[in-house]
């Protein structure tokens, strides 16, 4: 998803917010000031807000279904918890749906793990090490294993390694 479309997300999301604070404010305001108001009509506001109020409500209906859509459709959302949060996004949508927004769809993705070959000259392990590195089953305590192992029965040398965490 593209930057911009991140932030048209994150605007049209906290729009329901935005607008409860204004829709409260207005009612205090007309509350206030009832007396000084035509008696026999509603509020002078009253049919603005009205269109504001119908328009937040189909606004809404629609962010929970393009967010559920997203909850279902979004890898870094792990298999365990796409149901929790189409669940939490449905009940408790404009608490849950800048959370979402912030952890799933703005953070871009942690880059994957980067691990380079271990060669060893006397013995053949070090493409066993790179059959696993090419099909991506390097973990960091495999590579630990790795490493102990040869360093207990031969010269290695070791080429740069980038992962995630730091040793």
């Amino acid at each position: 998803m593209k930057k911009t479309t991140k932030i048209l997300l994150l605007i049209g999301t906290l729009w329901p917010v935005v607008y409860m604070f204004v829709f409260m404010g207005f009612f205090m305001f007309e509350f206030m000031t009832i007396q000084n108001q035509p008696s026999g009509g509603p509020p002078t506001g009253f049919f603005i807000f009205f269109g504001l109020h119908l328009f937040t409500i189909l606004w809404m209906m629609l962010l929970t279904a393009i967010y559920i859509v997203n909850v279902f459709r979004n890898e870094r959302v792990t298999q365990d918890k796409k149901a929790l949060w189409a669940v939490v996004i449905f009940l408790g949508n404009m608490i849950a749906m800048p959370i979402y927004w912030y952890l799933y769809i703005w953070k871009e993705p942690a880059p994957p793990e980067q691990l380079s070959i271990v060669h060893c000259k006397a013995c053949g392990a070090a493409s066993l090490f790179s059959q696993y590195a090419e099909r991506g089953e390097i973990t960091a305590t495999l590579y630990l294993e790795f490493i102990q192992s040869f360093w207990a029965n031969c010269t290695i040398y070791l080429a740069t390694l980038q992962i995630r965490m730091r040793w």
